[in-house]
């Protein structure tokens, strides 16, 4: 499944996964490209019919720079970014460390400025 932020809804990816008694889904991993591996029990995934309890998914390329999602670098997502590290929000923790510091800040200016 994959989840829409913007409309706060839930879908499957592709067809889904499909097994004549009961589907599951035991372990997700994502790798650092964005590829999520699925396994668990089904016979098909996204209507790849021989998944055979493991799928690979690839998803739409996300920019990190533009953080209200519009499709647009603007002044918004930098305004957006500014809140997000005023109130600690871990969205505007860019290199991941648990801090708050300039570097976040340096890092986001920068994947702004290579635009997407």
């Amino acid at each position: 499944a994959k989840y829409d932020p913007d409309t706060d809804t839930w879908s499957t990816m592709g067809s889904g996964m499909v097994r004549r008694i009961q589907t599951s889904v035991f372990d997700l991993d994502v790798d650092p490209s964005g590829v999520i591996y699925a396994g668990g029990q089904f016979e098909s995934a996204g209507g790849d019919t021989n998944a055979r309890n493991a799928a690979r998914y690839t998803c739409d390329a996300t920019c990190a720079a533009d953080l209200n999602a519009d499709g647009v670098l603007d002044i918004f997502d930098v305004l957006a970014y500014i809140a997000a590290f005023d109130a600690e929000d871990p969205s505007a923790d860019m290199n991941g460390d648990g801090s708050f510091d300039i570097f976040d800040v340096l890092l986001y200016l920068r994947l702004f400025e290579e635009g997407c």
